[in-house]
């Protein structure tokens, strides 16, 4: 069921992906159980993380609203785009996912103890607006497109996402939610 889970998810993803391009992607916020969408989707990763050996952690503050209004599975992309980011990057350590509320504002950050990203690619995954799809996809191929669909999701979404190197202690990419 995880492994149809997360091809499911591939498949949402590239259909996602081509209609972010084609400018056709809208967001549908619902009214969302929190904690089932956090840990089904850090869940779907969890094997993997075991056979890599990796500390894989999931908080979750407990006063993060029990109910959120969010587009489901747009959230889920983009926390399980960070999760496959962080596994893809960190060959030993941490990964961890961290749920908070902020001023009415939720915090989905996933924190791994990889390498440090480049500034080259802290510049071309930060950018706010829509996907031109010959320009932008010349440099993601430079970038990283798992980070990059993950940003244009979030912005669509109307949040912004917050990458920050940890002094070659890893990476936290923090998903700010309305």
């Amino acid at each position: 069921e995880k492994a149809a889970q997360q091809l499911l998810g591939i498949i949402n993803g590239i259909m996602d992906y081509t209609q972010l391009v084609d400018g056709k992607l809208r967001v549908n916020r619902e009214r969302v159980k929190s904690t089932p969408l956090i840990h089904q989707t850090f869940d779907m990763f969890a094997q993997r993380a075991k056979d890599m050996r990796l500390s894989y952690v999931c908080d979750i503050d407990p006063h993060f609203p029990e109910w959120i209004e969010v587009d489901e599975a747009r959230t889920r992309q983009v926390l399980m785009n960070l999760l496959e980011h962080a596994l893809q990057r960190t060959p030993s350590g941490l990964v961890r996912l961290s749920a908070k509320s902020v001023n009415h504002e939720l915090h989905f950050t996933i924190e791994d103890s990889g390498a440090d990203l480049s500034s080259e690619a802290l510049q071309q995954l930060t950018q706010a607006g829509p996907i031109n799809q010959h320009a932008d996809l010349k440099a993601v191929g430079r970038a990283n497109l798992i980070l990059f669909m993950a940003n244009a999701l979030t912005h669509l979404m109307g949040g912004a996402l917050q990458i920050q190197n940890l002094s070659g202690n890893g990476v936290a990419i923090c998903m700010h939610l309305p």
